[in-house]
């Protein structure tokens, strides 16, 4: 999974494209995924990405870049790359020893490589842990779920919850589940009976928070309002 890019590895990268380059060839700089960088590592970037030196080029890398500051955005040149058929990754997948590759695709938004990262680490455990707390939200204590949930990786945080609001809204929309396949059964439920308005602010609250995920918020207030406000979707 995605982890935060601090100012002081935006700082190194900044430093190092002022230094010579050998037998003056081109120079790359890879920043990915660009939508981890946090605010301030983020306008460590800007003045560079603008001026460039001479031979250096700046690959941002990123399959939310709606995440990115506009700043970030205006300076760089977008190229979108498109996805392997979800045949072919699942074949590829099947390949490593992943088992339940289509699941794992539609968690991974089709992505093969975010699929293996998935079936390779811990994080499906922590996943299915919190989508069974929102799976039942009239059961719901904010309470109780922020504190246990306060040790949960924010970004695993952000992604899983993002993509749970996603299918909801796409329920809601008269749409189909796309990411969270093994809970279908419950999202077509909730997302049936889901406020539409709260659920688009929540969603948007949520896509926001990935700008912030490093900032040293207190973890368990921030998760309590958040289920409070998912709770209400509901009411």
């Amino acid at each position: 999974m995605a982890t935060a890019i601090e100012v002081d590895q935006a700082r190194e990268a900044v430093d190092f494209v002022q230094l010579s380059t050998y037998r003056a060839g081109f120079r790359v700089v890879l920043v990915d995924p660009a939508d981890g960088l946090n605010l301030a590592a983020a306008n460590a970037l800007l003045k560079v990405l603008e001026e460039p030196p001479l031979n250096t080029v700046f690959v941002l890398v990123s399959d939310q870049p709606r995440r990115l500051l506009p700043t970030i955005r205006s300076r760089c040149t977008r190229i979108d790359i498109g996805l392997p058929p979800a045949d072919q990754s699942a074949q590829w997948l099947a390949g490593q020893g992943v088992d339940d590759a289509m699941d794992l695709l539609a968690l991974s938004g089709g992505t093969p490589l975010d699929a293996q990262r998935w079936a390779e680490g811990a994080e499906l455990d922590e996943r299915r842990g919190v989508l069974e707390g929102l799976a039942d939200p009239g059961r719901l204590d904010p309470v109780t779920l922020g504190e246990r949930w306060k040790t949960v990786n924010p970004q695993i945080w952000h992604n899983v919850a993002y993509k749970w609001l996603g299918d909801l809204l796409s329920v809601r929309l008269q749409g189909s589940v796309q990411f969270n396949r093994d809970f279908a059964e419950v999202l077509v439920r909730l997302g049936g009976k889901a406020d539409l308005a709260g659920l688009l602010a929540l969603a948007r609250t949520q896509a926001n928070e990935g700008r912030t995920l490093a900032h040293p918020l207190n973890r368990a207030l921030q998760l309590e309002a958040w289920l409070i406000q998912y709770r209400h979707l509901f009411d």
